[in-house]
């Protein structure tokens, strides 16, 4: 954060200084009140420089947040799967499965019910590494962080691929295999005869890696990033895991049926689950919204600051404008001019930094696919402009109510 505030600064102060060189190398307008606006940017104690950077620093916070905070929206909403699981039931005891299965089947309304062995494990080597000397990119350092759920399965998961290798027999007999997830196997470093061994109830387990899944985690399907090969795990102590899948009217009817029967099954909604990370990024949001007003606001302060020490300067010029013939509607133009291509310029530079600064925060710090929406940009660097164009006339609206003929006498 330092380093990109500390970049933007010098950024916007070189910028700054370009906007009025280029004010001054511009073709003269034929238009007097465009041509006079043009040229309040360049001329000698101009406050131009401040407010393009003071507004431009403001902008530039507000479009990446405006940008960060969208793009989490969408992918929430990219990911949330078509048809999510109504429940996962957890901890069915494995002399229960099949008067579990019974169960959910008599229900009405559900559609579809997954279930597997589960056991708890932990990964202790990579390729005959200790997972303390392995190299493991952070993405995946998760996996390695304490025990994990893992099965068994004579078939394949439902809605994974195999991406590399290839699936055991069904009625596979001898030595450990092991089909591992294909985001794991990258992070790991490892590939189809490769070895993994997992400390599964204090008894050590080699499998060789038999395939790659490729497995589309956002589907909140079931599946494991670790499935042994069959004539391993059947032997020990495990619990099932399933998922189902009901209509809308029959959850309750399906929870009740569950835990009614089976008190130690622990349910868990996943409408609930979606909903709270759906009020999570919303919260969030409002959060990254709250940090660029205030930021924009920052920068409006010390743009009213800049305008407010030019306001001898700006009653000087009006007062010659009048004498010389020009309306208050010559004068107006003619600031507003010099407003709007001041909000312009750092909207137009804000809007790149700011695109720019979410790129990075995106790509850099959340790991997420950056991809870059037009609406919240423009209506950013159109909010800026307007409030730019509105604070400038309003100071001009009060250089416009005094009385040449006062400061005449004075001179």
């Amino acid at each position: 954060f330092s380093a990109g505030a500390a970049l933007l600064f010098v950024l916007f102060r070189l910028l700054a200084g370009a906007v009025v060189r280029l004010a001054r190398a511009a073709p003269r307008p034929r238009n007097p009140r465009v041509r006079l606006g043009l040229a309040n940017i360049h001329r000698p104690g101009s406050p131009s420089r401040s407010a393009i950077f003071s507004l431009g620093l403001g902008l530039t916070a507000l479009v990446a947040t405006a940008l960060v905070q969208s793009d989490l929206a969408a992918l929430v909403e990219r990911d949330l799967p078509e048809q999510a699981p109504s429940y996962f039931f957890v901890d069915i005891l494995g002399h229960q499965a099949e008067e579990f299965d019974r169960a959910v089947a008599a229900v009405p309304g559900v559609t579809r019910v997954e279930r597997l062995p589960t056991l708890r494990g932990w990964i202790t080597h990579i390729a005959g590494v200790p997972v303390e000397q392995a190299n493991i990119a952070p993405e995946v350092s998760w996996a390695v962080r304490g025990d994990r759920f893992l099965t068994y399965s004579r078939r394949p998961p439902e809605g994974s691929r195999i991406g590399a290798g290839a699936w055991w027999p069904e009625e596979y007999v001898g030595p450990p295999l092991l089909s591992l997830a294909s985001d794991l196997a990258a992070g790991f470093g490892v590939g189809v005869g490769d070895t993994l061994t997992v400390n599964v109830l204090g008894r050590e387990i080699t499998a060789e890696i038999a395939n790659l899944r490729d497995v589309e985690w956002a589907t909140l399907a079931l599946n494991f990033a670790l499935v042994f090969g069959p004539g391993v795990l059947e032997g020990a102590p495990q619990s099932h895991l399933a998922a189902a899948y009901a209509e809308p009217g029959a959850e309750e009817a399906l929870f009740r049926a569950v835990t009614g029967r089976f008190p130690n099954v622990s349910a868990v909604r996943v409408k609930e689950v979606l909903e709270n990370t759906s009020r999570v990024i919303g919260r969030i949001g409002g959060v990254f919204r709250a940090v660029g007003a205030v930021a924009v606001l920052t920068g409006l302060l010390v743009l009213a600051g800049a305008l407010s020490a030019d306001q001898h300067r700006r009653l000087r010029d009006a007062i010659i404008f009048k004498v010389c013939g020009a309306t208050r509607r010559d004068i107006l133009t003619a600031f507003g001019t010099e407003f709007l291509l001041l909000g312009l310029a750092a909207g137009a530079v804000a809007a790149l930094a700011g695109t720019g600064a979410a790129w990075a925060v995106a790509a850099g710090i959340l790991k997420t696919p950056f991809s870059v929406r037009p609406l919240p940009v423009l209506l950013t660097v159109a909010s800026g402009v307007a409030l730019t164009l509105l604070l400038g006339l309003l100071g001009t609206a009060r250089v416009l109510r005094h009385k040449p003929a006062r400061y005449l006498r004075e001179g």
